[in-house]
């Protein structure tokens, strides 16, 4: 990652660029279903381009970085994950330029605009850049982060000019299929090409390796001393609402829970710095709720794929069935609590 930090000549450059964009108003035409790749030598990821803004009520051009930033948008579009869920914030990855009340912008959004000598005036007329990463809070943009966002916006307003024209210039018959515009320098001098890319989602989940050793002897004792009741307990981890600032960029810590399904009752809570450190811990987490309870579930429930992967060498060696299923009732219930608690 580029961590140095803009130049005024950077910030003068972005800003009289994103000024172009928002006289251009590309959201009166554009809506947040036309979605277009770039990709530059300078940034080591593909930049997904949207324009936010059709329906009035928030202007945006939104890059949203990689596998991981198209996977979140794809979830947007699909409804897997609505505009005001509490986990939008925590997924998102992407570079942001938008535009809001000057009250929604900080003192260093400030400083920059009074060095520029810029004047803003009304109501969504400020502009605010920001990256947003998983699992941090939105964060200020580095050197790298600047000069690829402006590259976006000066590709975003020659493509909103084209669309204008070609209302189906990114409409494509094959589903999945992202028109993405690469840059090469031929004789010292950048040109852009174009190709349709098909996007096939690329999963690390199935090839986790947990580095954790199965204490077999121990399982073995829980195995024959403790009886399988007709329970299943449902596993999730989630970010945590509050966020930690121990670090040069503040982040949520991630919650794991384990509820019972039938009781609602918790059979733990767990906070951790990351998701990894959490896997690195909880299997000793799962062994001691056993243990606590003197017995074994029947079946575990889980959403997500990396855990049911985390779990599947302990479940299979304990003779306990574990399932993912879309809705984990009791701790969407749970957690619907906490996170009514951290809020007031």
């Amino acid at each position: 990652m580029n961590k140095l930090q803009p130049t005024l000549k950077d910030w003068e450059n972005i800003y009289q660029k994103t000024i172009e964009f928002k006289k251009l108003a590309p959201w009166e035409w554009m809506t947040d279903a036309e979605i277009f790749g770039i990709k530059d030598e300078s940034y080591k990821e593909i930049g997904y381009c949207c324009v936010l803004g059709n329906i009035g009520e928030f202007f945006a051009l939104t890059v949203y970085l990689g596998d991981t930033g198209l996977e979140a948008y794809r979830k947007m579009q699909t409804g897997e994950i609505k505009a005001g869920d509490f986990e939008l914030l925590y997924l998102q990855k992407c570079l942001m330029v938008s535009f809001e009340n000057r009250n929604t912008l900080d003192q260093k959004d400030l400083e920059i605009i009074k060095k520029l000598d810029l004047k803003f005036r009304g109501a969504k007329g400020w502009p605010q850049f920001r990256k947003y990463i998983p699992g941090s809070i939105p964060w200020y943009l580095n050197k790298g982060d600047v000069q690829f966002l402006l590259i976006a916006l000066e590709q975003t307003i020659e493509m909103a000019d084209r669309l204008k024209k070609d209302i189906n210039l990114l409409i494509t018959s094959e589903e999945g299929e992202y028109l993405i515009r690469s840059s090469k320098k031929i004789k010292g001098q950048k040109i852009w090409e174009e190709e349709w890319i098909k996007y096939n989602r690329v999963t690390t989940e199935d090839n986790i390796k947990y580095n954790f050793q199965i204490d077999e002897i121990r399982l073995q004792k829980i195995k024959e001393e403790y009886e399988q009741k007709h329970k299943s307990w449902e596993i999730d981890w989630f970010y945590s609402p509050f966020h930690v600032t121990d670090k040069e960029i503040p982040y949520y810590p991630v919650m794991y829970l384990c509820v019972d399904t039938e009781s609602f009752y918790i059979l733990d809570n767990s906070i951790f710095e990351d998701k990894e450190a959490g896997f690195k811990d909880y299997y000793e987490n799962i062994i001691k709720i056993i243990e606590k309870n003197k017995t074994l579930p029947q079946k575990i429930l889980v959403k997500k794929r990396d855990i049911y992967n985390y779990l599947k060498p302990i479940t299979e060696y304990l003779g306990i069935s574990i399932e993912i299923i879309n809705n984990l009732q009791a701790i969407n219930d749970v957690k619907k609590s906490l996170l009514g608690y951290f809020k007031k």
